[in-house]
């Protein structure tokens, strides 16, 4: 699965973007706004959060056809065409009448009243959507404004959304009021939609959220320092199916063994963490005086070089030095030309001794036979290089042999100091 911007594939799926490049990309941020004012973007990542509903979606669906047909497919997400896909009546009108509308800020194309109105408090609002004449003179009688009821500029649908500036400038000096609970009840209990605009602390204790169970206190770990704190939880009930009690987030590395070890069936020598090697080498130098040279095991990603255990070359050599180590490096599961480029990640922090002992490339089975692909004169120019770089110990690992060791010799000899 891939998650991208403007997608794996098409003129556009290289550029570089953030949330409002992609927002404004997908046509969302040019109908946000107020009338004769210009786009406005969202407060929030509106398309991180679209497009990882998308994705959910389609990686269930492509689960699905894998377990019907035993396929497997690749699932390539845009963020930007996910968020376009949430404004399809601006593109129907587009295609269907060859029309653009401006924006309309809290307005609506057929309704009004239909906004967001003052009421009693600092920033306190209500939202009121009239969609009928019955649901108007609802609202003039829980306002209170027969005379809006009888005012022949709102007497029917059309008639208050040819005059909605007008409707607007009176009906907001009323709801200012009000408490905008108090007019939210008033106004369902009516038969109108209406609601008032809660802010955290509203959403936090709302009771109806509460009677829903919607928020889940989760407890921490002690060492995060973090007091139990209530988080929203899924936003669906399912009858037959109870959802999963929420957790915190994990510690770092907390997974670890579960994942490595019993899922994957790493051993324990696959798994060593810096924490680990820390420990040996204080152990090491408390107890024999003698040299401790520290080595560790990388695999090259998409993001770069790890072990197992998620350490960079460069945290690896911070680690290793600050436990004692006298030597640090890498050895094994590398051929030399991968062996190269942790050894300059390496070099770039540190003025310490280094040790590099590379592979003779990677394994492979031949006639029931292991193979090293990598020859000694293959890694002879790269065995110089190494020590022309400033490894202080070179060598060699799985697959080598004499004939490496010799080519590795003459290749170092100029290097030498007599």
């Amino acid at each position: 699965m891939g998650q991208f911007r403007y997608g794996s594939y098409g003129p556009w799926s290289n550029f570089g973007a953030t949330g409002p490049a992609t927002e404004g990309a997908a046509g969302l941020a040019y109908q946000t706004g107020y009338l004769g004012g210009p786009p406005v973007m969202a407060e929030i990542p509106y398309t991180d959060y679209t497009s990882g509903e998308h994705t959910v979606f389609a990686v269930m669906a492509a689960l699905m056809h894998r377990l019907r047909t035993g396929q497997g497919q690749f699932v390539d997400i845009s963020q930007t065409q996910a968020t376009s896909s949430t404004i399809p009546e601006v593109l129907m009108d587009f295609s269907a009448n060859g029309r653009t509308n401006p924006r309309l800020g809290n307005q609506d194309t057929v309704m009004s009243p239909h906004g967001c109105y003052p009421c009693q408090g600092d920033d306190r609002w209500i939202t009121i959507a009239v969609a009928t004449d019955t649901e108007w003179q609802a609202v003039c009688r829980v306002l209170e404004q027969g005379g809006w009821a009888t005012d022949p500029r709102f007497e029917d649908s059309l008639s208050r959304w040819k005059n909605r500036d007008d409707l607007d400038a009176l009906i907001g000096p009323v709801t200012s009021s009000w408490d905008p609970h108090e007019l939210m009840h008033a106004l369902q209990k009516e038969g109108v939609a209406a609601g008032a605009v809660l802010d955290s602390k509203d959403l936090l204790f709302d009771p109806h959220l509460g009677e829903r169970n919607f928020y889940e206190v989760v407890t921490h770990h002690d060492s995060t320092g973090i007091p139990p704190l209530p988080y929203a939880s899924r936003p669906w009930k399912l009858s037959k199916t109870p959802a999963v009690k929420s957790q915190p987030a994990p510690l770092m590395g907390e997974h670890n063994t579960l994942v490595l070890s019993d899922l994957l069936g790493k051993t324990a020598e696959e798994m060593t963490a810096l924490e680990e090697a820390r420990l040996a080498i204080q152990a090491a130098k408390e107890n024999t005086g003698l040299a401790v040279i520290a080595t560790m095991v990388f695999d090259k990603g998409p993001r770069g070089f790890f072990t197992m255990m998620g350490v960079t070359p460069e945290q690896a050599v911070e680690g290793l030095l600050d436990a004692g180590a006298d030597v640090v490096g890498s050895n094994c599961g590398n051929g030399i030309d991968i062996m190269l480029e942790v050894a300059t990640a390496m070099r770039e922090v540190t003025s310490a001794p280094l040790l590099i002992h590379s592979n003779a490339g990677i394994p492979t089975l031949q006639k029931g036979e292991i193979v090293y692909p990598e020859s000694s004169e293959f890694m002879a120019d790269r065995f110089k290089a190494l020590a022309e770089m400033g490894v202080n110990i070179v060598g060699g690992c799985c697959g080598t042999g004499p004939e490496h060791i010799r080519a590795l010799k003459t290749s170092v000899a100029s290097l030498v100091r007599p």
